[in-house]
């Protein structure tokens, strides 16, 4: 079963390399710029799924209004694609406290890839006006 620990998703049968986790995977780097062209939204990390796993970017967001204009762009009653959802977990930063991460997931494989683009070209129409 995939849990998300310390912002990385784990399971018993994948385990993703250091390596793979530093570097952005190419069918995240669209959908990761746009999502960074949101005012107050700044992506953190990303994994692609590589087939075996959810399409997933980590993000912070500044505030509740942020997350809404996000979410207007995977909310399938305006069009976009099924199968995606923000979640939010609480992580330790480098500052002191708990703060807010998000998660924004979705399906798995090739299909992710495809949907991602449309996200981001659905972000790009909207935000670049």
């Amino acid at each position: 079963m995939l849990e998300v620990t310390d912002g990385y998703p784990i399971n018993d049968e994948l385990r993703f390399t250091k390596e793979e986790l530093v570097d952005i995977d190419e069918p995240c780097i669209n959908l990761c710029q746009m999502m960074n062209k949101i005012s107050g939204i700044e992506t953190t990390d990303s994994c692609c799924g590589h087939g075996k796993a959810p399409y997933s970017i980590w993000f912070k967001a500044d505030k509740t209004t942020t997350l809404t204009r996000l979410h207007h762009y995977i909310n399938t009653n305006y069009g976009a694609p099924d199968g995606w959802r923000i979640e939010v977990s609480w992580t330790e930063m480098p500052t002191p406290g708990f703060h807010p991460m998000f998660l924004l997931t979705g399906p798995t494989g090739k299909i992710a890839y495809k949907e991602a683009d449309i996200i981001a070209q659905r972000i790009n129409d909207k935000e670049m006006r």
